[in-house]
């Protein structure tokens, strides 16, 4: 099982954006050999096979020098993936990637990718040493699946962002799989939020953005976690490097450790308040108080079940105004 937990923790190394520009449908309808492109091996994956003959790679389709082909009634959708297309050409002009760790063993992945063409198929990639099962969620627009060593649930990823994505599971040599969570509509600019936690422990995850009306005010987008304790972690919500210098957000009234990434530092430092009411607690995080954002622009710290706010545990200690 450790060694199942330690590929959980190296996933989020290997995991990876792609930009696919085009689906492509080739078919023999004659039974004889098809060519329909001229792409490279490397840019070419069946994607859904469509006819009653088997289509195996390089005995019933495959590429060569003059492109992709198909033989023996192979009919076929390929997805031909022009980021590894020669010529200079990438797709993918941004691609930047804020990730937290949370004890104790948890992972918060915040992706920004921008892409030259808005008509690319974008979709994020997770591998895992073992197979995955779809779980469902109290979120209908999350996806969530758990990652198991015979009957024990030693982790799960999560897609929270965008919303609606659809995905797909791939079975790779030695029981691996590969995930793939594709963005529900094609857009230049995309957004991914992704929870990949370890241990058995997967508890509710509840999405923060001001289109799901529990951030009133700042630019910050993230999520709650209730399990295996309660933590609250948000990054700034644009596309470029912007910082954070204000927050206004409810969250459910229990105890938990706040995480707010990409918040200015200022010698000024900021305030934070916590109001319970109706089962929530209420956050305001503004310009002018005793606790200190990190110089890498991290600002921590905890509230109770009641509403006291005090430093986090990695937090650099308040100031006396």
């Amino acid at each position: 099982m450790r060694w199942i937990i330690f590929s959980l923790f190296m996933l989020i190394a290997v995991s990876s954006i792609q930009a696919q520009d085009n689906s492509v449908k080739c078919e023999s309808n004659d039974g004889g050999r098809k060519y329909c492109g001229t792409y490279s091996y490397n840019q070419v994956q069946l994607d859904r096979q469509i006819s009653g003959s088997a289509c195996i790679q390089n005995q019933t389709w495959g590429v060569d020098s003059r492109g992709l082909w198909v033989d023996r009634g192979c009919r076929a959708y390929f997805r031909i993936n022009e980021y590894r297309r020669g010529g200079g050409y990438r797709p993918v002009s941004q691609f930047t990637r804020d990730l937290v760790y949370v004890r104790p063993g948890t992972f918060v992945l915040f992706d920004r990718t921008t892409v030259a063409q808005a008509s690319a198929d974008q979709w994020l990639s997770f591998h895992t040493p073992v197979a995955l099962s779809a779980q469902t969620t109290s979120d209908a627009t999350q996806r969530r699946f758990d990652v198991g060593a015979g009957s024990t649930s030693v982790g799960s990823i999560r897609a929270l962002l965008p919303r609606n994505v659809s995905t797909s599971t791939t079975n790779l040599q030695g029981g691996a799989t590969r995930l793939e969570v594709h963005a529900p509509v094609r857009a230049a600019v995309q957004q991914w939020l992704s929870v990949v936690t370890t241990g058995a422990a997967t508890g509710e995850q509840v999405r923060l953005s001001s289109a799901d009306g529990n951030v009133a005010s700042g630019n910050v987008v993230g999520v709650e976690l209730a399990a295996p304790q309660g933590q609250v972690v948000l990054f700034a919500a644009d596309q470029g490097l912007a910082s954070v210098t204000s927050a206004d957000y409810t969250v459910t009234q229990a105890a938990a450790n706040h995480v707010l990434i990409d918040v200015e530092p200022s010698s000024a430092g900021y305030s934070v308040t916590a109001m319970s009411s109706g089962g929530k607690l209420r956050i305001r995080v503004s310009p002018g108080g005793s606790y200190r954002a990190s110089p890498n622009k991290t600002l921590s710290f905890a509230v109770d079940a009641t509403g006291s706010v005090s430093p986090g545990a990695s937090a650099p200690p308040p100031t006396t105004p």
